[in-house]
């Protein structure tokens, strides 16, 4: 059955301990590399800290660089703005920024509203339409209304906010 003598065992025991000594070895190169790569990486981060505080500057004058040079911009991040108020410049009509989303359903509950519309029988039940046509315009009316509302814009002018 396996009967090991002495010497055997000994090897056995020499070679298992040779390579667990070659594992903690490997173990500990691992976990300095990944000291190492910590250290690179808090330091690029520190650096890019710095950087970024030397770039910021004072906000509120850039601010102010930017209402000078135009103050009522048609485009303001992802919104389309139209017919600006003439004293705070802050902008009545603002399309965005998910206006694709608005004209989809516009164009489906229209088209929906517009099939029943279409195949009601308006010689039998002429106020069935009458009543569709007007719920129909009212809910266009106040879904545009919503949608093309300022959201929130602040007023441009720096004066008037700080």
């Amino acid at each position: 059955m396996g009967t090991q003598t002495l010497s055997e065992v000994q090897a056995a025991g020499e070679e298992y301990d040779k390579k667990l000594s070659e594992l903690y070895q490997s173990n500990l190169k691992k976990a300095q590399q990944a000291r190492e790569m910590e250290g690179d990486l808090q330091e690029r981060t520190k650096k890019q800290a710095i950087k970024m505080q030397k770039r910021q500057g004072d906000f509120v004058q850039e601010c102010k660089q930017w209402f000078d040079v135009n103050p009522r911009p048609f485009k303001l991040g992802k919104c389309y703005c139209f017919f600006y108020n003439k004293e705070t410049n802050e902008p009545r009509i603002v399309l965005g920024p998910d206006w694709i989303f608005s004209l989809i359903e516009v164009l489906v509950i229209n088209g929906i509203c517009g099939y029943f519309l279409i195949t009601t029988d308006t010689r039998a039940h002429p106020i069935i339409f009458e009543i569709g046509l007007v719920m129909l315009l009212l809910q266009n009316i106040a879904f545009l209304s919503t949608v093309l509302v300022n959201p929130g814009l602040a007023p441009r002018d720096i004066s008037i906010h700080s």
